[in-house]
C-alpha cells in the first residue's frame, strides 16, 4: 500500500468556487472527496491509499462542481515499490 496526501491551496484573495478533486491510478479512483470550496489562502488536505507495488501513471484533475469546468489536469509517473 502506497499512501498518498495532496494539498489543494488557494492562493488568491477571494474563495473559490465549490471544487471537486480525483486522482485516478489506471483508471481507478484513489482520492475523490466530496466538492469543497477554500476561502482566501485556504489549504485542504485529502489522503488516500494507492493499493499496488507496480509502477503507475496517477492523474489529478480539479472541476469546478457545479459547472464541471476543468480548472487543472496533471499526470505524474509514481515508481514501482520494491
Amino acid at each position: 500500500l502506497i499512501p498518498l496526501s495532496l494539498t489543494v491551496k488557494n492562493e488568491t484573495d477571494r474563495p473559490t468556487v465549490p471544487l471537486v478533486v480525483v486522482v485516478e491510478a489506471d483508471g481507478k479512483p484513489v482520492i475523490h472527496p466530496a466538492a469543497f470550496a477554500l476561502n482566501r489562502n485556504e489549504a485542504h488536505t485529502v489522503t488516500g491509499t494507492l493499493d499496488t507495488k507496480a509502477a503507475v501513471t496517477a492523474q489529478l484533475t480539479i472541476k469546478e462542481a457545479e459547472r464541471g469546468k476543468m480548472v487543472t489536469t496533471l499526470s505524474k509517473e509514481i515508481p514501482a515499490v520494491p
